[in-house]
């Protein structure tokens, strides 16, 4: 099992096994469950203490003994829920312990109602999410929250979305079946992500539907997120923070921008990313090249406008291109605009970097400075 940390927060890698963590949890706390006997009413607060273990369902008919929240649901400890657990008007679920929902789970109803997985909480879907009909915030993320392929019976972990996910801890997307949809209602008609923290949409994750009206809008004001599998989003708003990956973004919209304070930094180490639609880009590009093993790569299979961009580039472990040799950074149907190049390793002598721009392509290459 392999740890990364970022801006001090523990982000387990995908290679953490879910089930083999939920046996070494029951087995800690199998002294102590604890029985949710009925619906928690509105005004009503049940918590489960750090230490014990509340099971709701029956793992062998996952359509028994489901709960509906209209009060409080508060976990301290460890909390596996096999079969529905409904949030309705007014209730809300915080988990600051372990949580895994099996089942299908949703917000539905017209109050303030939401899901929270607070900071240090680890919170597992592997069954039916949907966060429903709600004009605000459904689902806030200040821990680890994964998406993941279903453990038990139902159907795979599959987050639909019509309201707003708000993620300020780790968040990833990795189902391997037809998952992670938003659908824009008359209540919320922009359902979307706003992420200061860290997001993921794994290899096998796969984030798009067939209809481009029902794309999430993406706002990031901080943080990182690392696109290595599919992700359809409109109105893509980049204010800060790092856009990563080896995976594909289909963007719909009229506002498909990096803005100024925000870098694109294609691959997950090195790499490409490759973005549908047409896109423009006034913040930061940043590239890695490393010769044999490869180089980061910018593809866009629309218009691409770089006015205002500004390109950084670094070789990874002293690599340096040979004298007149050309490598391809960014690829367009169309490119307008000319980036800045900012940054660069120093050269010997009188050799410098030079940019080679075509309406499709922009390469780089060392020459000879004139003199």
């Amino acid at each position: 099992m392999r740890f990364e940390t970022y801006k001090n927060r523990l982000i387990f890698n995908r290679s953490l096994i879910t089930a083999a963590l939920l046996i070494l949890i029951i087995a800690e706390a199998e002294a102590a469950l604890v029985t949710l006997t009925g619906n928690v009413a509105a005004g009503q607060t049940y918590t489960i203490n750090k230490g014990d273990t509340l099971v709701i369902g029956d793992m062998a008919d996952p359509t028994k003994q489901g709960r509906t929240i209209l009060g409080s649901l508060i976990n301290n400890g460890y909390t596996i829920s096999n079969a529905s657990l409904a949030v309705l008007t007014n209730g809300e679920v915080r988990n600051r312990g372990f949580m895994q929902l099996n089942g299908s789970s949703w917000t539905s109803g017209l109050g303030s109602r939401k899901i929270v997985n607070e900071a240090g909480g680890i919170m597992i879907v592997s069954g039916y999410f949907d966060s429903y009909h709600s004009s605000g915030t459904g689902l806030e993320n200040f821990g680890t929250l994964r998406f993941v392929d279903k453990l038990y019976g139902g159907i795979d972990g599959f987050p639909l979305i019509r309201n707003t996910i708000a993620n300020h801890g780790s968040l990833t997307i990795e189902a391997s079946a037809d998952n992670c949809q938003f659908d824009a209602t008359p209540e919320n008609p922009n359902p979307g992500i706003l992420n200061d923290g860290y997001f993921e949409v794994h290899s096998s994750g796969h984030c798009l539907t067939n209809d481009p009206d029902n794309y999430p809008t993406f706002t990031q004001t901080g943080g990182k997120t690392v696109i290595n599998g599919t992700f359809g989003a409109k109105n893509l708003n980049l204010q800060n923070g790092v856009l990563s990956g080896n995976g594909t973004i289909t963007l719909a919209g009229d506002y498909n921008t990096v803005q100024f304070g925000g870098t694109i930094s294609p691959g997950d180490d090195l790499g490409t990313l490759t973005v549908v639609n047409d896109l423009t880009i006034d913040g930061t590009i940043e590239m890695q090249l490393g010769g044999a093993a490869g180089n980061d790569k910018l593809v866009v299979n629309g218009n691409l406008n770089l006015d205002g961009a500004r390109l950084y580039v670094s070789f990874r472990e002293q690599y340096m291109l040979g004298f007149g040799q050309e490598v391809t950074l960014i690829t367009a149907d169309n490119i307008t605009g000319y980036p800045v190049l900012a940054s660069y390793p120093i050269l010997p002598g009188n050799l410098g970097y030079e940019l080679v721009q075509t309406a499709t392509s922009i390469k780089m290459r060392i020459s000879t400075k004139p003199r």
